[in-house]
């Protein structure tokens, strides 16, 4: 592709690149795309790591495609991975044109890639693929993670309808009360120490990552970010929260969830879930990401499946490649023995 410029950013900073960039995630991608969500990673797990945002500009210095990455013993990784706090990456990419000119620099530059989560669906799926087939660049390519998707309509299985239905009569018959359902409640400091202290009751997870709680605490700062709660309605007593984000998209994704296991009797969980996607549907978003996992009460609610690739190189590393073309030899020699046999 003639005419093209590449630029490299090693820091963050509020210039003009900042403002393209921003202005070319509007058009509609996910919120780990976006600068804001991208610093603030960065911000806290980057310390190790070399902030490497590859960008490419047309012959009217315009922006077609931004690579938020960073660079850690010469392999390139998109920021939010490790710890992976994303459900897909890509890149922003006007055309498939601009990924293939930027994968021809990666390896031309000899750097190898740690693509985590890189959906089968996407633009960069298939142009990712064929690039690295074509070139017979050495590399793995397997199956990550499916994660579940609602699309346009919410229609539950009738068993999971009917248990949300079952929880709601036992609020009312045994403990004489209602559950309330509040969307987009206000991110104060209460509301954000109770999500995370019931968070660590339940799970070990914001205890042992490092920065982890930092990140939860910070992003709930930001605009985009929705928190919203199930309570009881006669005391006002939170029985779980539900945090997501909205990105350019207008896609919803549920990041981090928290309930009071004192009642689980009840499966707040389930019900605030449930009362947050109907609200969703119901308020124009039509695109709801439940996040990596299979889980069965995911697949209750979902209508898609997406499946996600992990693609990595070892092009840089003699040892690496060696690894790889033995690897590849045993492949074929299973293969021919299936034949065989």
């Amino acid at each position: 592709m003639a005419d093209i410029v590449f630029k490299i950013y090693n820091e963050f900073s509020e210039d003009k690149f900042f403002d393209e960039w921003q202005e070319l995630y509007l058009k509609g991608y996910a919120y780990n795309l976006s600068p804001e969500w991208c610093k603030l990673w960065f911000d806290i797990f980057g310390k190790d790591k070399k902030l490497y945002i590859i960008a490419i500009y047309n012959k009217h210095d315009a922006l077609k495609l931004v690579a938020p990455m960073y660079l850690k013993n010469n392999i390139l990784s998109f920021i939010g991975t490790r710890p992976i706090l994303f459900d897909e990456c890509s890149v922003i990419s006007e055309t498939r044109e601009h990924i293939e000119v930027l994968l021809d620099y990666i390896f031309e530059n000899k750097f190898d890639i740690n693509f985590e989560h890189v959906n089968t669906k996407s633009d960069f799926a298939c142009v990712l693929t064929r690039f690295l087939c074509a070139k017979k660049i050495k590399h793995f390519a397997t199956v990550s993670e499916t994660k579940q998707i609602i699309v346009d309509e919410f229609n539950p299985k009738h068993g999971e309808l009917k248990n949300i239905n079952r929880q709601k009569r036992y609020v009312v018959n045994n403990m004489n009360d209602e559950v309330v359902f509040e969307y987009d409640v206000e991110k104060n400091e209460k509301a954000v120490n109770e999500l995370i202290t019931l968070h660590k009751q339940r799970w070990s997870l914001l205890k042992e990552k490092k920065g982890l709680q930092d990140y939860f605490e910070k992003l709930m700062k930001c605009s985009n970010v929705v928190l919203s709660r199930l309570s009881l309605k006669s005391n006002n007593v939170t029985l779980g929260y539900e945090l997501g984000i909205i990105d350019s998209n207008n896609k919803y994704w549920f990041l981090m969830g928290a309930c009071d296991y004192n009642y689980h009797k009840i499966s707040p969980g389930k019900v605030i879930m449930y009362e947050l996607t109907k609200y969703l549907m119901e308020n124009g978003v039509t695109r709801l990401d439940l996040g990596r996992g299979c889980e069965e009460y995911k697949a209750g609610y979902a209508n898609q499946e997406d499946i996600l690739l992990f693609f990595t190189s070892y092009n840089s590393c003699p040892f690496a490649r060696l690894y790889v073309s033995i690897f590849h030899l045993v492949e074929k020699i299973v293969k021919l023995i299936r034949k065989t046999y």
